[in-house]
């Protein structure tokens, strides 16, 4: 057993030397494995805040109103949707994002292999992390926000593939094009590409200066940033100046760039991280190469520092730039690092290197999450239980190699137990009811379904169908184009299927319903003259995309009141009258959610706020901006129309309803005390 798995080893090596100097069909490789694990999810997250910037500067207005937009957006710092407004206009939101999408992909994952092939020369590592690279969407900072390699469409995509380009070329002396390529990646995300351009200036730095001079420079460099950030009128000058109010409102709706409100997994992977590249560094024997590993850290530490300074201030831009963002490029190249850390141990060619090696490797592979106590206990115990087998009690081992077995033994049963438990969750999928009220069909599952898989079973998977279609087909023109082409095919399917007839007789999809609340609202508001305003405590898409419509408040809107003040006031005064249907969607997600703790923190609830109630309705009537209320509960018998999912009230009707009842109009939110029972 011991002999089959080096032979199998060595094996993979020699197969993939040719194809380790093809990255063309490497790149192919990728898109195939991301297609497939992590696809296309459309118009979610940070997309639809793009996506409603990008329809906003084709048809000025029709937006304007709307929360996140009426008093400015990250738009003016982002050439994003100058750019993406012609392909808009000629294709429509939903087909030009889809290829915008493929299109970064694909300069993601061609970035992603010119830089790991200068720094991983072990062909089968290399390949295995590019694959687990393309089929996990890397973390980055707190609280799993923020991903390098997401599944939507942001200008975060291009910019963090032009860092990555610009750093291949810096580490090839071509000055000129990572300079260029660093422009390029600040028009389109400033905040992603200051990682990149940190590590390149630490990196030349080094490159012209001694240990000593090296020294005395970060001497300076730390005096100054204390001396500003110190002396609070010089640094206000300099950062401007964030009031109580607004920065009250931004680290509670952004608690994600705290350091101190991110979970102990986060703190686990970023040392983990820390310590692949370190050790990388350290041992690397090419000294350009040793020097970008040792910058690439220095720039997630300045970040790290920067942030923990931030939030303990009131400086403006600093809170606004986010600098723990430069930890991307230490969590993204931290795979690639330990990959190559697990081929250099392997290549010793001792029991106790090859153990090493193969542990590096399942510590790469758990999921880190709420979950990895559990994936680190499993392995403990498979570890202690094959021990006990292979040396058993005695003073004397039964095997001189015991250790060597015992790892082995530990990596085959993990790896099983995995692949196992991946297979039992594709099983029983269907026949588990949805805990936070999701809703469930077989296009949402398969876009999501891999946040709770494995990943070292769907390497392998992926590893082992590959070698097969490279033996069928060869290693050419047909190849890529197959490759492409699934890729490009399934994704589609998926993004098109929910909104289709046939499928909607078989599941229920959100997208039947988001219909009836639109053709609904456009038959009684027929005539009107300017966009509609509603408040539907529903995904963002459903209301911007699916009605067409302005929304009156939802959380994500509250993406932009770090850049914009006016942003964040009169979203805490919309969230106050909002209060109790906002906190029955989140209960709605799990008790556990995170963005309760935001709401309750906010607003200084101590105990629990009651069920929306007919005074809560009427007094978001009030607001006369707002036309419309889309619920998913009746209240009294106040809606006007409803298909049992959704109920839908109209505000004008219902304020004419409250004058007729002679009862006066208050403009003051709820006050806590009234909304906890």
């Amino acid at each position: 057993m011991t002999r089959s798995i080096v032979s199998v080893v060595e094996d993979l090596e020699k197969r993939l030397g040719h194809f380790a100097s093809d990255p063309v069909t490497l790149v192919c490789l990728l898109l195939v494995a991301n297609g497939c694990v992590e696809p296309y999810k459309g118009l979610d997250h940070d997309s639809r805040l793009y996506a409603i910037q990008v329809l906003e500067r084709i048809h000025p207005g029709s937006f304007a109103a709307d929360l996140y937009l009426r008093y400015g957006s990250q738009d003016r710092f982002s050439l994003f949707s100058l750019l993406m407004s012609p392909l808009v206009e000629l294709w429509g939101i939903y087909i030009a994002f889809f290829c915008a999408y493929l299109a970064s992909k694909i300069l993601l994952f061609w970035g992603l292999v010119r830089l790991s092939r200068v720094l991983i020369s072990s062909h089968l590592a290399l390949i295995l992390a590019l694959i687990h690279l393309a089929i996990v969407p890397v973390a980055f900072g707190g609280n799993e926000i923020f991903h390098v390699n997401e599944s939507f469409l942001t200008p975060r995509l291009s910019s963090c593939a032009l860092v990555l380009l610009a750093l291949e070329r810096l580490l090839a002396g071509r000055m000129v094009v990572v300079v260029l390529l660093l422009i390029g990646s600040l028009l389109l995300h400033p905040l992603m590409a200051v990682g990149g351009i940190l590590t390149a200036s630490l990196w030349v730095v080094a490159g012209r200066c001694n240990r000593r001079q090296l020294i005395w420079l970060a001497l300076a460099t730390a005096a100054v940033s204390s001396l500003v950030i110190g002396v609070e009128p010089l640094g206000n000058r300099l950062f401007g100046y964030m009031d109580d109010l607004w920065r009250t409102i931004v680290l509670q709706m952004g608690f994600y760039i705290r350091p101190a409100r991110w979970w102990w997994s986060d703190w686990i992977r970023i040392a983990l991280g820390c310590g692949f590249i370190g050790w990388t560094a350290a041992h690397c024997p090419l000294r350009r190469v040793a020097t970008f590993w040792a910058a690439v850290m220095g720039s997630a530490f300045i970040g790290l520092i920067g942030s923990l300074i931030a939030v303990n201030s009131h400086y403006l831009l600093l809170i606004q730039t986010s600098p723990y963002r430069t930890l991307w490029l230490l969590e993204l190249l931290a795979i690639p690092a330990g990959y190559r850390l697990a081929a250099h141990l392997w290549q010793f060619g001792s029991p106790q290197s090859r153990s090493a090696s193969l542990l590096v490797v399942l510590l790469l592979t758990l999921n880190w999450d709420s979950r990895l106590w559990a994936s680190v206990s499993m392995i403990l115990l498979y570890l202690l239980g094959f021990a006990v087998v292979w040396r058993g009690f005695a003073k004397l081992a039964r095997h001189s190699d015991w250790l060597w077995r015992s790892i082995q033994s530990t990596f085959l049963a993990s790896s099983g137990f995995m692949l196992l438990f991946n297979l039992i969750q594709l099983a029983t999928v269907f026949e588990t009811e949805p805990s936070i009220g999701l809703e469930l069909h077989p296009a949402l599952i398969a876009m999501y379904l891999s946040g709770t898989m494995y990943v070292l079973p769907s390497i392998m998977l992926l590893m082992g169908t590959f070698l097969i279609s490279l033996k069928v087909m060869g290693q050419g023109f047909c190849l890529r184009f197959l490759l492409l082409a699934c890729c490009a095919a399934y994704q589609a399917l998926l993004l098109c299927a929910p909104n289709s007839d046939w499928y909607g007789r078989y599941f229920d999809v959100r997208n039947r319903h988001v219909r009836f609340v639109d053709s609904r609202l456009a038959s009684r508001a027929a005539g009107r003259s300017r966009p509609l305003t509603i408040y539907w405590p529903t995904p963002l898409q459903d209301v911007w995309f699916g009605t067409e419509s302005n929304s009156y408040y939802n959380i994500a809107q509250m993406s932009g009141c770090t850049f914009n003040r006016g942003t964040a006031v009169e979203g805490y005064r919309r969230a106050s009258l909002a209060l109790p249907f906002e906190l029955e969607r989140l209960r709605s997600l799990g008790q556990t959610n995170e963005w309760i703790v935001v709401v309750e923190k906010l607003f200084q609830i101590k105990g629990r706020v009651h069920f929306p109630r007919e005074e809560d309705l009427f007094r978001l009537c009030e607001e006369e901006s707002l036309d419309f209320i889309v619920l998913r509960y009746p209240i009294r018998g106040l809606y006007f129309d409803t298909d049992n999912k959704y109920y839908i009230y109209d505000c004008a009707q219902l304020r004419n309803l409250r004058r007729e009842a002679g009862v006066q109009r208050s403009d003051s939110p709820w006050r806590i005390a009234d909304l906890v029972k």
